[in-house]
């Protein structure tokens, strides 16, 4: 009886733009979203801080792409832009221009503002500038994107 022979299956090798391996995924997923989830169990990159582009190209992959069942090496830059972007999703009645905010259509007592990714490592500086405030103002930090908007509950206790 013959001895057959192993077949290697297909995987993804993510590098970064130095060309240094930084993970194999194997099997390849169906999709570029799926593979961004596995990075990040990875290696600890969120998946809305990924860009990815294949090897031999310049363009940015689409979440929506259907991958190649095949060897193959794509190059993952970090995006921190998500990480200084007000998440305007959930933020009725405020007029956001970049990193301003100016909230005079507010129907509330107050409202949370938060970025489209939270901040989870590194050494962060950050900067309140207030040209106005009526009764008091509070400025800080959440990890928890449910706390964004003005429902009750996500109110800070004063």
């Amino acid at each position: 009886m013959a001895m057959s022979e192993a077949v290697e299956e297909p995987c993804i090798v993510i590098k970064k733009m130095s060309g240094e391996e930084l993970a194999k995924i194997s099997p390849v997923p169906g999709r570029v979203g799926e593979l961004k989830q596995l990075i990040f169990e990875a290696v600890c990159m969120p998946v809305a801080l990924q860009k990815l582009l294949h090897e031999d190209g310049s363009a940015v992959c689409a979440d929506d792409e259907v991958l190649e069942k095949n060897n193959q090496a794509m190059t993952l830059i970090q995006d921190e832009t998500p990480l200084w972007y007000w998440d305007s999703r959930s933020m009725l009645n405020l007029d956001i221009d970049g990193e301003i905010i100016k909230c005079e259509r507010l129907d509330k007592d107050y409202v949370n503002v938060i970025t489209k990714e939270p901040v989870a490592a590194g050494l962060h500086y950050f900067q309140f500038h207030l040209h106005h405030y009526a009764d008091e103002q509070w400025c800080g930090l959440t990890p928890d994107p449910n706390m964004a908007g003005s429902e009750h509950g996500k109110t800070i206790p004063s």
